[in-house]
């Protein structure tokens, strides 16, 4: 005879559902009391029931949660835009910088703040996180922070206190003077400024004073700094005693932005400004102690007529109509420098018809890479469309540097170097 039981059933227990009261088995009582001790089954069937939904539910919420994730990938949405935006700032200050992660969590946010989903006290919190980063240094900044912190700043969305930090990073001034000077020689110093203010900002330098105790070796109203490498601007100071000397430059800095000023007139109006004081040591030697190494090699020229290529001269801001056939302005000299064997100091030369007119100093470190120069000077004389262009090197033209303590010394003339005449208004 063939069974009657269902075979896939087959060697495994049968499942139980036991009563409350008296653990009788009512998996297949028919009615809703137990039919041994009569107790009603609408618990044991609740509780059978919950069970069945939470499995469901979790199941529901599982698969949800993996279409959603399916859902965002083939959507192009980043994973990342489902977290809150503090739980982006949290990831951003507790992963390593470099991760993916840190990455992900500061692009999500630079959107969000772009498409003006931040709310105020999240942006403040997140202004505050890149001034963290930027104060650190490069290394901990992942991109485009100081980008962000512009633009919060022109947008007027930091506090005093956030301003304040974000300008004091950015303007960065370093006082340097030549260590040695002889005896007789004023004192070379460039204010170099370090730094990438915001377009429409403007940086100066405003009542420089340079004192030696309560001594003041030299003032001047306002000061332009120069950039890291930029040798227009060197400066000096009057000729000091032999010895030790500590000298301080003092001043006030001003950020401005182009606005309405109280006057009813546009301009540059002062948004910032904070006293800066920096000291340097320096040293006056005796009479012709130079504190150069000079490089005599005359065999070096040859490399230096084909490492240094003067491009050509300009004139500016100049008059032709005092007296005919002449001119009076700057006289600017454009010269390519490639990569020379030692360091130079040279002392620049536009020669006119046997006459020298200085332009200024030029000089390179050793080994440095190419790069473009220009020294300008004034020039009154004959308008000419070429000139020679004499270069001459020596310890007196290093001890006028702020860094060179080497110099070849030797002579360089270019012949027939083109002037050029820019376009320039007369002036009055």
């Amino acid at each position: 005879m063939t069974p009657t039981h269902d075979t896939a059933s087959e060697g495994r227990p049968e499942r139980r559902l036991p009563c409350e009261t008296c653990q009788s088995d009512v998996a297949g009582a028919a009615g809703q009391a137990c039919p041994n001790c009569g107790t009603a089954l609408r618990g044991v069937r609740r509780w059978r029931r919950t069970l069945l939904g939470v499995v469901i539910g979790l199941a529901l919420m599982i698969v949800g949660g993996a279409g959603l994730v399916l859902y965002a990938s083939s959507n192009g949405i980043p994973w990342y835009g489902y977290y809150s935006s503090n739980e982006l700032l949290s990831i951003m200050k507790d992963k390593h910088k470099g991760s993916p992660q840190v990455r992900a969590a500061w692009e999500e946010l630079r959107r969000r703040d772009k498409e003006y989903q931040l709310n105020p006290a999240v942006r403040s919190r997140l202004i505050d996180a890149c001034l963290q980063a930027q104060a650190a240094g490069p290394k901990r900044l992942i991109g485009g922070e100081t980008e962000f912190l512009g633009e919060s700043y022109l947008k007027e969305r930091m506090t005093a206190a956030q301003k304040d930090a974000f300008l004091r990073h950015l303007v960065q001034l370093m006082f340097l003077v030549r260590s040695r000077v002889p005896a007789g020689y004023e004192v070379p110093f460039e204010l170099v400024y370090k730094g990438n203010l915001p377009n429409k900002l403007q940086f100066r330098l405003a009542d420089v004073k340079i004192l030696e105790q309560d001594r003041t070796l030299a003032e001047w109203p306002e000061m332009v700094c120069t950039t890291d490498g930029n040798q227009t601007l060197l400066r000096r100071l009057p000729a000091l005693a032999e010895g030790a000397h500590k000298v301080t430059l003092q001043g006030t800095v001003q950020v401005r932005m182009w606005g309405l000023g109280g006057d009813g007139l546009f301009g540059y109006q002062v948004r910032h400004a904070w006293p800066v004081s920096l000291p340097a040591d320096l040293q006056v030697t005796p009479p012709g102690v130079m504190g150069v190494r000079v490089i005599g090699d005359a065999t070096l020229k040859s490399q230096f007529t084909r490492g240094i290529r003067p491009a050509h001269l300009e004139f500016s801001n100049y008059r032709v109509d005092y007296k005919p056939g002449y001119i009076d302005g700057d006289l600017t000299a454009h010269i390519d420098l490639g990569i020379l064997p030692v360091g130079v100091a040279f002392e620049v030369f536009a020669r006119v018809g046997g006459k020298e007119h200085p332009l200024g100093l030029l000089w390179r470190q050793r080994h440095q890479d190419r790069t473009a120069r220009e020294v300008t000077g004034r020039y009154s004389g004959p308008l000419v469309q070429t000139v020679q262009l004499v270069l001459r090197g020596g310890p007196e033209a290093a001890c006028g540097t702020v860094e060179m303590t080497e110099a070849w010394q030797g002579e360089i003339v270019y012949e027939d170097v083109p002037v050029r005449m820019l376009p320039t208004r007369m002036p009055d």
